[in-house]
């Protein structure tokens, strides 16, 4: 299956797994794939990727051992993580595979594992990326109206309300 017809599903799923799927991704169709996956996911769905460390200018034609050639894109870690947090998915947790290859150099493969992350959760990141509100502001809540608010205690101890 190729994942780029991704957008024509229309079942939710409780995790995506995408193993080695990104080295054959431009910048921009990892995007548009990562926001696919927030939206098939259901919340506090997990999604699993994995891809190679290393700078997008070393992308090239690779041959394999099979003889095959193909286009090979490396992603910066950093900027695949910028990526995430831009579709709402929460900080991914992180591991690095030193892997030899035949020819005796190494590359290093990075396996993120996220949740989507719920409306609350998108609403306080977002907040919080922001830095539109400091921790010093008590509680966010989640009303009956599907409204959210923040109650920060003023000086004068009366809560106020910021509604989206």
């Amino acid at each position: 299956m190729d994942a780029r017809t991704m957008t024509s599903f229309t079942q939710k799923f409780d995790g995506i797994m995408s193993g080695f799927y990104l080295p054959y991704l431009t910048e921009k169709e990892t995007a548009d794939f990562f926001s696919t996956c927030f939206q098939l996911l259901n919340s506090n769905g997990v999604l699993y990727c994995s891809f190679v460390d290393g700078n997008s200018e070393s992308s090239g034609f690779k041959t394999g051992s099979s003889g095959d050639r193909v286009y090979f894109n490396y992603h910066q870690l950093e900027t695949i993580t910028q990526v995430l947090h831009k579709n709402n998915f929460e900080n991914p947790k992180v591991y690095k595979v030193n892997y030899l290859q035949n020819d005796g150099s190494s590359e290093i493969h990075c396996i993120l594992i996220s949740k989507k992350l719920s409306r609350y959760q998108k609403f306080v990141y977002t907040i919080m990326r922001n830095r539109i509100l400091t921790k010093k502001f008590a509680i966010a809540y989640f009303t009956r109206s599907t409204k959210f608010y923040l109650q920060p205690k003023t000086k004068y101890g009366m809560p106020f309300r910021y509604g989206l």
